[in-house]
């Protein structure tokens, strides 16, 4: 018996050929459609992490720029920076 893939992002039945596969831990399927909306949702969280994480950056630089500023003779523990 032939297994009947649904789309994850309409519910509407694919046919061979139309499954778009996303997803990294978690694996969906998707038509054209879908897929083109979960591509864009993919970048827009990328595009969140890497704004998040150049923050994260220049916010610890920073911290341990002042602390150091601070503290001259201090050595702090877990400094790979």
């Amino acid at each position: 018996m032939a297994l009947k893939v649904i789309c994850d992002g309409c519910g509407q039945p694919l046919e061979d050929g139309e499954v778009t596969v996303h997803g990294l831990v978690i694996s969906r399927q998707y038509c054209g459609d879908c897929a083109a909306t979960a591509e864009q949702f993919s970048s827009d969280r990328d595009a969140l992490h890497t704004a998040v994480r150049k923050k994260w950056d220049d916010g610890l630089k920073k911290l341990i720029k002042d602390f150091s500023k601070a503290n001259p003779d201090f050595i702090l523990p877990d400094l790979n920076v």
